[in-house]
Parts: structure tokens; sequence; C-alpha cells
């Protein structure tokens, strides 16, 4: 993966791997014109985030604390996406035929900026696997479409599944 003052891209089968670490205050990749994922983006690579933090990101699109496509994958414990915000949906993080397996994580005031915002505040799945235990969410919208907390979408293309499980922790 590469990392810079935008975040961290991880691409192509590559594996990262965060321990006590802080992305604070990045803004995201252009990827075809699109800002997305604004601490972490990650196209079919695999992220393991234990006691990390990231915190203060943004995205002028989609995932403004991660953003996973393409097989991408997320797992982890212990760790806090927090105060991050996206203009149209997963302010904490945005799935799109990815997995993500977490626990005992705080999703707390993340943010969607746009008043077309129509996701999930802290997480929205698009398409693919969400599996959180002890999740802690809560969020802030800008329009009537969208959700503070988790938010799992329909839109999988024909051919593969959503499935959607969070369970909250304590506050």
């Amino acid at each position: 993966g590469t990392q810079g003052p935008d975040g961290v891209s991880v691409q192509a089968n590559d594996t990262i791997v965060f321990t006590s670490d802080y992305i604070v205050s990045a803004s995201g990749f252009a990827i075809c014109g699109e800002a997305k994922g604004g601490g972490i983006y990650a196209n079919e690579a695999s992220i393991h985030m234990a006691h990390s933090v990231i915190q203060n990101s943004s995205a002028s699109s989609r995932g403004g604390g991660i953003y996973l496509e393409n097989l991408a994958a997320l797992t982890g414990e212990s760790s806090a996406l927090d105060f991050n915000a996206a203009a149209l949906s997963g302010g904490g993080i945005f799935v799109d035929s990815s997995t993500v397996d977490i626990f005992d994580y705080s999703l707390q005031n993340n943010s969607l900026t746009s008043s077309l915002a129509a996701g999930g505040a802290s997480v929205y799945l698009e398409c693919g696997n969400f599996q959180a235990t002890d999740l802690s969410a809560s969020g802030e919208v800008a329009g009537p479409f969208a959700a503070a907390g988790v938010v799992c979408g329909s839109s999988c293309p024909a051919g593969k599944h959503a499935n959607c499980e969070a369970v909250e922790g304590a506050p």
C-alpha cells in the first residue's frame, strides 16, 4: 500500500495491517474523478485494523473513513472511525462488493454532508458482507433520504448478494 497526505491506498492483492496507528484529517483519493476513501481506499485488498483510529477524514463522494470495493476485506478489533464525513454515503465505511468482519469498533459522530445523501452516516453496505459485533454507531445526516447508523442497501447486481449483521454493544 501507499500512504500520503491523502490517506492510504491499498491495491490489487496487497495486505496491510494497522496496529495502534492513527490516520487523521485525510481527504481521499481521486478514483475515476470521484474522491473515495478519505482515510483508506482499498481495491481488491485486505486490511486488518486493530487498536487504531481514523478520524476527521473526508471524501467528497463515499467512504469518509474507509472505502472498500472489488472484493476488498476489512477485519479487526478495538478500533475507531470517528468524526469522518462523506457527501453521499458511508461517512465511516462504504462497502461495495467487499467484506467487513469487525469486533468492538466505534463509529461515532460520522456524517453525510449532501442533501442528496442516501446512505448510512456510519456504514453503508451497497453490496457484499458486513458483520460487526459490539459496534457503537452514531452520526448526522444533511438530507431526508439518509440514516445516521448502519444502512444495508439492496443494489447488488444479479448474482451477487448483501448480507448485513450489526450487533451494537454498550454506547
